[in-house]
């Protein structure tokens, strides 16, 4: 599906163009889990020099294997990320003990 979609963009360049100005600002949720071609997709898709950008995630909810290439494609976490060090979801007691079983 995504080669298709891939395809469909490349052969149809103003399919891109429409895309960008309908979607002006483009949020990623749960950018920790989108492989090396989907980044090539967005990124093609949605250039950060183009469009307004942002991505959301939690490395350690990773699916994939993170390493540096990721982030040289553009992926998550970028370059300018920002790490919010305090969590609203439980307490410190919770986190504590869901730190120790952390795979990272």
């Amino acid at each position: 599906m995504l080669f298709l979609a891939f395809k469909i963009l490349h052969d149809n360049r103003t399919i891109i163009e429409n895309l960008r100005v309908r979607f002006p600002i483009v949020f990623l949720d749960e950018a920790q889990d989108t492989s090396k071609f989907q980044w090539k997709l967005i990124n093609e898709t949605f250039p950060p020099d183009k469009v307004m950008r942002q991505a959301f995630g939690d490395c350690n909810q990773a699916i994939f294997n993170n390493n540096s290439s990721e982030a040289e494609l553009g992926g998550f976490p970028g370059i300018n990320q920002l790490t919010i060090s305090k969590s609203k979801r439980f307490g410190n007691a919770i986190a504590a003990i869901a730190n120790t079983v952390s795979a990272l």
